[in-house]
């Protein structure tokens, strides 16, 4: 088990509980002390269910939108190693250094955090090299990267900006 250093545990007993939170930039404030220190290393938290069509089980059913066909076993299981592999990077690196390479937002993206009993806003990741799929979540108070969705191909902002559009499928 690895031992907190008395830099984090301060920024943690600063933090104080999501619930005496008043404001979205208080939320962003307190949670930017815990991703800048240094020596904080990057860690996923899969705690409650992902979105139901941004999950492991949708890429069963997902197609290539460049390609215009469903994707095949090899496919998916390339976008399953992308994912293995952009675990081992981040959590090797510290929580600044994901954030200052790899960090995507959108201010509008929002996920309602059952422990803290608000709405976080949602960070994006890349999960591959060429940025065809990205991993979303939020930072808790704990520092830990919590994993909403699983964003196969960028179909999540597709999906919104279009209403009712519905994921490609190979149905």
């Amino acid at each position: 088990m690895r031992v907190m250093t008395s830099k984090f545990k301060g920024a943690l007993s600063d933090l104080g509980t999501l619930a005496e939170l008043r404001s979205k930039e208080e939320l962003n404030a307190k949670i930017a002390k815990l991703t800048t220190d240094n020596e904080v290393k990057f860690k996923f938290l899969f705690t409650h269910q992902l979105e139901e069509t941004y999950n492991f089980e949708s890429l069963q059913n997902l197609s290539d939108p460049d390609l215009k066909r469903p994707l095949t076993d090899l496919e998916r299981l390339d976008l399953h190693e992308y994912l293995g592999s952009c675990i081992d990077v981040y959590t090797g690196r510290t929580i600044s250094n994901v954030e200052a390479h790899f960090r995507r937002s959108d201010e509008d993206d929002t996920a309602y955090d059952p422990v803290g009993g608000t709405n976080m806003p949602v960070q994006h990741f890349p999960i591959d090299s060429q940025d065809k799929a990205r991993i979303h979540g939020y930072f808790n108070q704990h520092g830990y990267f919590v994993v909403t969705r699983l964003d196969w191909f960028h179909l999540y902002h597709l999906r919104s900006k279009r209403g009712k559009a519905t994921l490609p499928s190979s149905s």
